[in-house]
């Protein structure tokens, strides 16, 4: 028979495990977009204050790595 208690617990590490997914999700996503933007801007003139952008994305996907 499973316990009050042990039900509250997986209840809560699933809901805990749902919202890491979901950050991590969102992470991933805002990470793509701006490897998608700095794509884009290669050959433009906007290329060198773009390069700063692509550093802070690697850094983000090295830290989620």
């Amino acid at each position: 028979e499973v316990s009050a208690d042990k039900v509250r617990c997986a209840v809560g590490g699933a809901f805990l495990v749902a919202s890491a997914d979901i950050t991590v999700l969102l992470a991933l996503v805002r990470l793509v977009s701006l490897l998608v933007h700095d794509a884009a801007a290669v050959g433009t003139k906007e290329y060198a204050g773009e390069q700063a952008h692509f550093v802070i994305t690697v850094g983000a996907f090295a830290l989620l790595a």
